[in-house]
């Protein structure tokens, strides 16, 4: 009867031995899964991060510009000003105005051709058909 015993007893260690082998094999199967599942985010993480820096350094770009506008419109602000408050300087009147036209092919120089509705070839009334619109000037 000792030989039974002995057989079942190194069968029970046997299957647990394999047990152990198929828990220890599918540790590690998932511990490798794991590993490159963190790799593939890792380098789905830098590949935005790339991203967002290069969107940074555009937004400075931007903003870079944005200031020099800034900094240009306001210096010819500044030249209007002065030029109005201390220099006295103003725009001329329409009647001051000369509306200087490039020669058209077909034409003399210095002459104007005149449409049929009584404005130029450059949308500018003849002399002598200006109405109040034309005699208003923007700020």
């Amino acid at each position: 009867m000792s030989k039974p015993r002995k057989s079942s007893s190194r069968r029970a260690g046997t299957t647990v031995w394999f047990i152990s082998g198929i828990i220890a094999l599918i540790s590690v199967f998932l511990s490798a899964l794991l590993v490159v599942n963190q790799a593939r985010e890792r380098q789905s993480l830098y590949s935005r991060l790339n991203q967002i820096q290069d969107e940074r350094e555009d937004a400075l770009g931007e903003y870079s510009r944005l200031l020099i506008e800034r900094w240009t419109l306001s210096n010819h602000a500044r030249v209007h000003r002065i030029g109005e408050t201390e220099l006295d300087l103003v725009f001329p009147s329409i009647d001051r105005t000369i509306a200087v036209f490039p020669q058209t092919a077909g034409t003399e120089p210095g002459s104007v051709p005149i449409e049929r509705d009584g404005t130029t070839a450059g949308g500018v009334r003849s002399q002598g058909e200006l109405t109040s619109a034309d005699t208003e000037l923007a700020p």
